[in-house]
This record gives structure tokens, C-alpha cells and sequence, in this order.
């Protein structure tokens, strides 16, 4: 897989969460792309495309993950997207995954990120 030729936005609302995950899409040769909301997401992509978009469930207040997919899908038709979560409850991992989003559970290791990234883009081209 070309790492180089990706662009990822990765939204939290925890710098250093955003620091420590631009730093391993980095270590993999993405350019990375940063918001921490719904909001600032949208104004970050207003003149650069993401590839692909990877977003914490839970952000500041009521902003979640899963509105950020559904507004930057707005703009990006079939953006791949993927979660990550520390969710553990069940309740909440039911809903997430009725989204039918792909989801990678915290913490997020070099290896599983290299292999959630490869799926989805996978994924997306056979189904493109």
C-alpha cells in the first residue's frame, strides 16, 4: 500500500491523543491532516482532501464520531472512515456497531492501525 500517497484527518478533542496518532500515521509516511470537532474538521478540509478519515467516538460535549463521518461524508462521498473508541460498555458498542463503521479499539498499536487502515482501503476499492 502506497502510506505516502494517504492524507488522513484524524479528529479528538485530546491533543495528545491527535500528537501520539499523527505520530504513527506519520511513522507509516501519511501526511495527517488534524481537528478536534466536528466543526473544525469541516473548516480543515475546506481546501485539502483526506483519504481517509479517523475519528474518536467521543468527543467535547455532544460532538461524536459518528457526526463527523456523517458531515464529512457530506462533502466527501464515501470517505473511508474509521473509529476508535475505549468503549467498553455494551450498550455503546451495540450502537457503534449498528453504523456499520469500522471501529479499532484504544489503545492503538502501530500494527493494528496499519491493519484497520489496509482493510478499509481494501475494502473501498473492491466495493468502488
Amino acid at each position: 500500500m502506497p502510506w505516502q500517497s494517504l492524507t488522513v484527518l484524524v479528529v479528538d478533542d485530546d491533543p495528545s491523543v491527535r500528537l501520539a496518532m499523527g505520530a504513527l500515521l506519520q511513522e507509516l509516511g501519511c501526511t495527517v491532516l488534524s481537528a478536534d470537532s466536528t466543526d473544525r474538521a469541516l473548516q480543515v478540509t475546506q481546501n485539502q482532501n483526506p483519504d481517509l478519515l479517523l475519528s474518536d467516538v467521543r468527543l467535547r460535549g455532544t460532538d461524536n464520531g459518528i457526526d463527523v463521518v456523517a458531515a464529512l461524508r457530506q462533502r466527501f462521498p464515501g470517505l473511508p472512515a474509521l473509529l476508535v473508541s475505549g468503549e467498553t460498555a455494551p450498550e455503546v458498542l451495540s450502537k457503534l456497531e449498528r453504523t456499520y463503521l469500522n471501529l479499532i479499539h484504544k489503545p492503538v498499536s502501530l500494527n493494528s492501525l496499519k491493519n484497520a487502515i489496509g482493510e478499509l482501503i481494501t475494502k473501498e476499492k473492491t466495493t468502488a
